[in-house]
């Protein structure tokens, strides 16, 4: 019953992913008019977003902890990857620095967002 209704709540997110999968397959909408759309989702809405959802939430001491934690954890990956980088033999000196950058915003708040809902992405 919990994978239902999950998944009732996921499944607008895959319909839309597959709606830009069809909308570029017929060609509708042009290169610049997909550039024009992230620079709105990106710099406006999920922004919004975000300040809305951190507007509510009531900050707490130990919440210092998972902030350190995850500094830490950041600080660590960039040594783990720039160790790493000979060995994977990735020519890039930007190798290190894009294994810190951990996915949220652009399917991790939307989908939690549909699953939990919006009011709940504080949380």
């Amino acid at each position: 019953m919990v994978f239902l209704t999950a998944f009732s709540k996921v499944l607008p997110v895959f319909l839309l992913i597959l709606l830009g999968v069809l909308l570029r397959r017929i060609r509708l909408m042009r290169p610049e008019s997909v550039a024009d759309i992230k620079k709105l989702v990106v710099n406006v809405t999920l922004p919004a977003a975000l300040f809305l959802a951190f507007s509510q939430v009531t900050i707490e001491l130990h919440y210092l902890l998972i902030v350190v934690t995850v500094f830490a954890a950041c600080w660590l990956v960039l040594l783990l990857g720039g160790r790493l980088h000979g060995p994977l033999r990735i020519d890039s000196p930007f190798m290190p620095s894009l294994l810190t950058g951990f996915e949220a915003g652009m399917m991790g708040y939307a989908i939690y967002g549909a699953v939990y809902g919006a009011d709940n992405i504080w949380r």
